[in-house]
């Protein structure tokens, strides 16, 4: 009861023992599965670009994150497309707050593509990519972009853990399930 069996990266191991666990693991970044994703970088790679390209910024994504870089690259001089599936950036936030996040995102020449999905991203070279993607009402439509940032979500880091075994819970999304105080419903383990 409340031990850890830690794996050391030399493939050596520890147990430890505590009163209380918790685990906080953290996240990583996702991508929308399409051809060529891999030819995109997350919000983790983009605090670690050396220099912006030359050509524009392409953001997927309507979240915080998403709408937080298209300001940081266009604030450093990018031309910034930000191009998401929703009507407005920021869903689940309230409605009066994402219209004015619209008009701002607007008014600093963030080009924001509401109802278009990305399907595919084609590298031609360093810092340039043709990025396909569907609009609401048109056909296919092709986007010449010196940069792809995917900024669509972040997924729980909870894999090999081997939670079940001692009863700690996952969602459907690999989150650890917790209640209202953070335990996981296994005493003394929390996240």
């Amino acid at each position: 009861k409340n031990t850890v069996q830690v794996v050391r990266p030399d493939g050596s191991t520890e147990v430890l023992r505590a009163k209380n666990i918790l685990i906080a693991t953290g996240g990583y970044a996702t991508k929308v599965p399409i051809e060529g994703a891999e030819h995109a970088i997350t919000s983790d790679e983009a605090l670690h670009l050396e220099s912006l390209p030359d050509k524009n910024v392409l953001i997927v994504g309507s979240g915080y994150i998403a709408v937080e870089f298209a300001g940081i690259f266009k604030g450093l001089g990018a031309e910034v497309h930000l191009m998401y599936r929703a009507d407005k950036p920021l869903r689940g936030f309230d409605e009066e707050c994402r219209a004015q996040v619209t008009e701002n995102l607007g008014k600093r020449g963030v080009v924001c593509h509401p109802g278009h999905l990305p399907t595919k991203i084609i590298k031609h070279a360093e810092d340039h990519y043709s990025v396909s993607f569907k609009s609401p009402d048109g056909p296919e439509q092709t986007m010449e972009v010196g940069l792809v940032m995917m900024a669509t979500g972040r997924r729980p880091r909870t894999q090999g853990l081997n939670l079940e075994a001692v009863g700690v819970q996952l969602n459907d999304k690999g989150a650890i399930k917790v209640d209202e105080v953070s335990a996981t419903g296994v005493p003394g383990v929390w996240a």
